[in-house]
């Protein structure tokens, strides 16, 4: 699977408190399940909730919030697109430690289809990419806009 190692880049390269403290940041995958295709192909699917937790957090949950989404964005735009999957696709909960800090747990209903090939007689596996967002460039504006944000996360 690639989209947890995918979100973990993601997060600790747009938030500097988790670029200065890697060992805040936690994911695993609970509820995992392989779907066939049920065709010749012996292609599949992977579906499970990831988790992601963001330890002793001193600031606002915003600043983990909308690097999360950007990257649902690119990477499972069904979340936002999809009006049943965006219900319950991506939910949080707050441990509030203190009047600093809290934990944040972001839990995220992702897939990753992958195509099984034979190429050469070999079976060849690819993950396959999301679609393209239907909006063109919006989502690239985005995250120069959010690359670009002097917020304190």
């Amino acid at each position: 699977m690639l989209k947890p190692n995918l979100l973990r880049a993601a997060l600790s390269q747009a938030v500097p408190y988790l670029r200065e403290n890697p060992d805040k940041l936690a994911i695993w995958l609970d509820k995992g399940v392989v779907v066939a295709t049920g065709q010749k192909s012996l292609s599949f699917e992977y579906r499970y909730t990831a988790h992601v937790i963001v330890m002793d957090y001193p600031y606002s949950m915003d600043t983990v919030t909308l690097p999360a989404m950007l990257w649902i964005h690119r990477h499972q735009p069904d979340l936002i697109f999809n009006p049943d999957r965006r219900k319950t696709g991506f939910t949080f909960e707050a441990d509030i430690l203190n009047n600093a800090t809290a934990d944040i747990m972001l839990h995220l209903e992702l897939t990753e289809a992958v195509r099984v090939a034979d190429v050469n007689d070999r079976l060849e596996l690819t993950h396959l990419d999301e679609p393209a967002d239907p909006r063109g460039d919006m989502l690239a504006d985005w995250e120069r806009a959010a690359a670009n944000t002097p917020w304190a996360g």
